[in-house]
Formats: structure tokens, sequence, C-alpha cells
């Protein structure tokens, strides 16, 4: 039990022993002699009045009082004084369900237009890669096109089996995840280094798994870490040596899933910390040993300090579906600021925790604010988040039914701007922050 709900407790006992039996007998004895000749409408008139009026208040009352609560149940700071953040002048890009896999939708800050899709995979000298995946992943055929023109640079190359989930390397190489397809079925390959300016694999990783994760690159391009779902409550978090091909660490995380979960994993800017969002805390490891570091949980998961209020005011706020989360890709879910100052982590669906959680790494890392979702429909949610580019700001996707936003939100006060957009509605995430021309 909370101070506030032994405080309120206190103060109805308080009140019902100032009432003595003699004046409970009087109160009802006056009950009793109230004149019959009272108009009924007016009995009734009054009782409606007084009945409305009371709901009124403990609708406003059960606000405030869960409002408290929330504060009381988080341990930090609400939204604080400050101005409104500026907004860069910035392309937030979008992954958008309704467009193919290898475009992303580009979102034009200042004036909060959307541009023409642009290419997902961007590679040296103006190119980008495309992936084209034959009917049940039999074949794909890769092209290299420049960016400008959409044209293909040099021949295609058809590939038998599937592979998919890039990761580009500096120079002219990308790993792409293998499997092999057949009766519908998919048995994972590994991973292949691929030439894109020679058109052939250079080099196998039988033992690395990008599954539909993806994979995080270390600054220095030596090292590939990935995390793969390992039944309900776990994944595998591994961390490759791409010039040896050894494993440097293997390690079982335990992960809380809830629909399409919203972890990540998420590398400091001195490539000395690795990130891992479990969706109900942060995880943190030295990003060339392994070595697990400091735990830090958003919030223990446990019923609302409110759980006594009346049922037709509770659950608040209301919950989330979780069906519009995103999955496991590297940087989805988690945000590192470039100065690395800020970390920020989207939550699993659980009133208890719902919401970006913000943390300060200066001096000992620790939780510094909690952004709720900025509604109260059970549709809300948000899909993603990343910092600009000078690491001034937060963006959050925001989205509900039918309707979505980009928040640019100031770590320092938690103050927000919404920019919002109809079309919205399907994204699933932020891809990538580019300055805008």
């Amino acid at each position: 039990m909370t101070g506030l709900e032994e405080q309120l407790r206190r103060y109805v006992a308080r009140r019902a022993d100032g009432i003595s039996p003699s004046d409970a007998d009087l109160l009802v004895t006056r009950a009793l002699a109230r004149p019959a000749s009272m108009a009924r409408w007016t009995r009734h008139g009054r009782n409606v009045v007084v009945a409305v009026a009371l709901s009124v208040l403990l609708i406003a009352g059960g606000i405030v009082l869960e409002g408290q609560l929330i504060a009381r149940r988080t341990g930090v700071p609400p939204p604080g004084a400050g101005p409104l953040p500026t907004v860069p002048n910035e392309i937030v890009n979008l992954d958008n369900e309704s467009q193919a896999g290898a475009f992303v939708t580009p979102f034009r800050l200042k004036d909060g237009k959307i541009l023409s899709p642009a290419y997902r995979w961007m590679l040296p000298q103006g190119r980008a890669l495309i992936l084209e995946t034959s009917s049940f992943c039999s074949t794909v055929t890769i092209h290299v096109v420049d960016q400008s023109t959409g044209r293909d640079v040099r021949p295609s190359v058809t590939l038998p089996d599937c592979y998919g989930n890039p990761v580009v390397l500096p120079g002219t190489r990308v790993l792409l995840a293998h499997e092999h397809v057949i009766d519908q079925q998919s048995q994972n390959l590994g991973v292949v280094s691929y030439d894109w300016s020679s058109g052939r694999v250079v080099r196998n990783y039988p033992d690395v798994s990008m599954g539909v994760s993806g994979g995080l690159l270390s600054g220095d391009a030596a090292l590939l870490y990935t995390i793969n779902p390992d039944g309900d409550t776990s994944a595998v978090l591994d961390i490759t040596d791409l010039t040896s091909g050894a494993r440097v660490a293997d390690l079982n995380v335990p992960i809380m899933q809830v629909g399409l979960n919203a972890g990540g994993i998420a590398l400091s800017p001195d490539g000395r910390t690795l990130y891992l969002n479990e969706g109900i805390r942060l995880r943190t490891f030295d990003a060339r040993t392994g070595k697990a570091g400091v735990v830090l949980d958003f919030e223990k998961a446990r019923p609302s300090s409110a759980a006594w209020l009346p049922g037709w005011l509770w659950p608040w706020p209301p919950s989330i579906t979780a069906d519009a989360k995103e999955g496991f890709e590297a940087g989805h879910g988690i945000a590192v600021d470039p100065t690395g100052r800020w970390v920020a982590a989207i939550s699993i669906d659980d009133p208890s925790v719902e919401g970006i959680w913000l943390f300060d790494t200066t001096g000992s890392i620790h939780v510094t604010r909690h952004i709720s979702v900025p509604s109260r429909s059970r549709q809300a949610s948000f899909r993603g988040v990343a910092f600009s580019r000078d690491g001034s700001v937060l963006y959050a996707l925001h989205i509900e039914a039918q309707q979505g936003a980009i928040d640019v939100i100031a770590p320092e006060t938690g103050r927000f701007r919404a920019l919002a957009n109809s079309r919205f509605s399907d994204l699933l995430g932020i891809a990538r922050v580019d300055p805008a021309p």
C-alpha cells in the first residue's frame, strides 16, 4: 500500500469515526420524517443531479489520483518546463509496409512533407542495392543501381536460394542472410559476404544467423552483432569476428516477447558498449568481449497502485495492443544519440512500463525520463525511435488507428512537437535519419 493510499484510507476512517450512533439515528429519523408531499419529480431531479455530480467528481478524482500514482510509480519527472524543441532540418526515413522492402518513405520535418520513396540500402559511389526475390524464395536477383536514375550500373546477378537482411560493409561488400527454402520450410545456411562490384559470393559464415532480425556492425566493421529470439522468454546474442569468422561471444539473454516485441540492439558512439533492449529493462555488455555490464529495469511489471479503484475507473491508462510493434531488428526499438549521452528504449505493451524510457549515460547510467504514449487510445503505440544527427532531439513514431505522428522530443524536458500525418497509419518504424537537401 502506498503512502497516498494510506492517507486516503485514514481520512475516510476519521470521517466515519466522527459520526456517533446517536448522530446516525438522528439522520435516519430526519430522512423518514421528510415531507411526503414533496413532488416526486423534484426528488428524482435532485437524485439525478446528485448522481451526475458524484459521477463527475469520481471520474475527475480518479484521473487526478491515477496521474499521481503513475508519477509515484515511475519515479521519474513528468514533462518539465521550457521551450518546445526546435525541429531540425532533417529527413526521417520510415519503414512502410505498403511498399517494397528495398525502399523507405522519407518525411521532411520542416514542411511535414512526404517525399518520393528512397532506397533503403545505400552503397558507396552513389549507388544502391535492390534484392528481387522470386516466389517461394527459390532465387534472388541482386541489382546495383544508380541512386539518381534507378538504372542498373552493372549486370544483375541471380543466386539460388533466399538472401536478405543486407548489412553494408565498407568498400564493395555486403553481408546477406542465406536460407534454403523447400516445401515452404526454410533452413538457415548462415551468412555470406557478397561483393557487389564483382557480383559473387566471396565468403561464407555458416554458423552465423541473422534470421529476420538483421545485424549490427561495429564502427570498424570488424564485429557483427546479431540477436535472434529463442522461444518465448529468451534470445541468443552473438558477437562474431568477421576477419577470423570466430565467435567472440554466444549469450542467452531473457527477452519479454509481447506480440512483435520492441526490443533491439545498439552501440555507443565510442564502440565500447552494446545496449540490449529487453522490453522491460536495458542490459549492457562490453562490445568487444561480450562481458555483461549494468542492468537497468524500466519498472517492475506489477499491478498498478490504483488497482483498488472501482472497476469502471480501471485500467488507467488503458492497455495498448502489441500487434503493431517492431521485431528485434538492430537499431529498432532502441536508439543512442550521436554524442553518447542518451539512450532511448521502447517498452513492451504492459501498462506498468509502456512508452519510451530515456537513460542518461553521463556518470553512471540511470533512468532520467519516462515518456508515455501521448494518447489514451487502446490502439496507440510507439513503433520506432531515432535521434537527430546532432543528438539535440529524439524522434518517436507514434501510431494509432488511422493516424500517426513523428514526435520531436527534447530529452532534457520531455516536451515535444507532434508532426501528424494521416498517411502514417501503416508505418512500421524509423529506418534512418538523413540531412535535408
